[in-house]
């Protein structure tokens, strides 16, 4: 198993996954193919930066310029993942393994993308301006990110490059943000106190919980546009979106240390294998993801953080994101 480990060669793949920029073929070794286009939510594509794609025949899909690998499917009682120079191996119980293999595929991707592509993931949103150029927004979970694109998209003419999850690209001596997550997930909260106008999307009036009730939104169901990213990145905000923030405030510059730390952790998520767990069902969740980082493409992303701290930095903080996002196109005269 380890030679066939390392080249792959002995499987034949049985279908594919494409995502992110790149292909997996999925081989089986033992193990029962499974129905693999029946057992996903609906929206699942929009959740992955560049789309998602199921396929028993590639060569039905334009890869052309897509890096591919091979993971070969093992049955198995412990959950655990490892890989060669170009192929991975899966083990694992296969009816806990089958509804995650979207995100490990995506995830095992992340090393191709960054060796071949320049391409790393990182958890931020992005818009595009009318003129075609990127802002990144940056934020803690709960900081206003996905209320800030909102509005911008909603009431400043900004198209949607991605929420929650967006590629980053060194391309030449520019940062470009070629694709994200195309979906919004709002809590309810946050409509009822900002965006009234959404009110109707809210189920069965709201729940007792309305900050962590959160409501799945398609942007071309409310009238947001999907944009590119064809200029470069214009501007990084870092926002703090809070009712505490009564008055909105705007501070230029990056604090190098400090972004240094976060942006390092922030692109490395992916590399690390740190935010995709091999099961994860309600009774269940482990297995093990190894590290796929290396010297190289650590040097990549720290060029890659340069140019994000070096690139109109800002801090933006306030409680309105219609009036913060107002002051923010102000700004930069858009």
């Amino acid at each position: 198993m380890t030679e066939n480990l390392r080249s792959g060669e002995a499987f034949k793949p049985q279908f594919s996954i494409i995502t992110g920029f790149s292909c997996v073929d999925f081989c089986y070794s033992g193990i029962k193919p499974p129905y693999y286009n029946n057992n996903f939510p609906n929206n699942l594509e929009r959740r992955f930066p560049g789309g998602l794609v199921f396929t028993d025949n590639p060569f039905e899909v334009n890869l052309d310029g897509y890096p591919k690998v091979k993971l070969i499917l093992q049955d198995s009682s412990n959950s655990y993942l490892n890989f060669g120079s170009d192929c991975f191996n899966l083990s694992g119980r296969s009816e806990l393994l089958y509804p995650r293999l979207p995100y490990i595929a995506y995830n095992i991707t992340e090393k191709t993308r960054q060796e071949k592509l320049s391409m790393a993931t990182m958890h931020a949103a992005a818009v595009s301006t009318p003129d075609g150029r990127s802002l990144l927004i940056l934020g803690d979970k709960g900081s206003g990110k996905t209320s800030l694109t909102l509005a911008l998209c909603l009431y400043y003419d900004c198209q949607l490059i991605g929420n929650d999850l967006v590629l980053i690209h060194n391309q030449g001596n520019q940062l470009f943000i070629p694709a994200g997550t195309k979906i919004f997930d709002i809590r309810e909260g946050v409509i009822n106190n900002y965006f009234p106008e959404l009110k109707n999307y809210i189920p069965n009036q709201g729940t007792n919980n309305p900050y962590e009730n959160k409501i799945s939104l398609i942007p071309e169901q409310i009238g947001i546009i999907s944009g590119q990213d064809t200029q470069g990145l214009l501007s990084v905000i870092r926002v703090n979106l809070h009712p505490h923030n009564p008055v909105i405030k705007i501070y230029k510059g990056a604090l190098i240390n400090q972004e240094i730390l976060r942006l390092r952790e922030n692109l490395a998520r992916y590399i690390k294998g740190l935010v995709t767990p091999l099961i994860l069902d309600e009774e269940s969740f482990g297995g093990y993801f190894p590290a796929m980082d290396s010297p190289e493409l650590s040097e990549m992303r720290d060029q890659m953080i340069k140019r994000i701290i070096y690139n109109n930095f800002m801090y933006v903080y306030g409680s309105n994101p219609k009036s913060v996002a107002e002051e923010i196109i102000r700004r930069l005269s858009l």
